[in-house]
């Protein structure tokens, strides 16, 4: 998922930019499920690292 994030940056010599000019919808919405996916698989391990601290304490 994280590739699809930076793959799909809209700039010139990424996919991205081919994308995002013929078809804006269809990126918006690809880079923001990619966006919305690596968000929560980051707070989802902070928080279970959090957890685990706590246990040890």
């Amino acid at each position: 998922m994280e590739l699809l994030v930076f793959a799909l940056l809209p700039l010139q010599f990424l996919n991205g930019y081919v994308l995002v000019r013929q078809r804006p919808r269809t990126w918006a919405a690809l880079w923001g499920f990619g966006v919305l996916w690596v968000s929560v698989a980051f707070f989802v391990v902070r928080s279970r690292r959090e957890r685990e601290r706590d246990l040890v304490a």
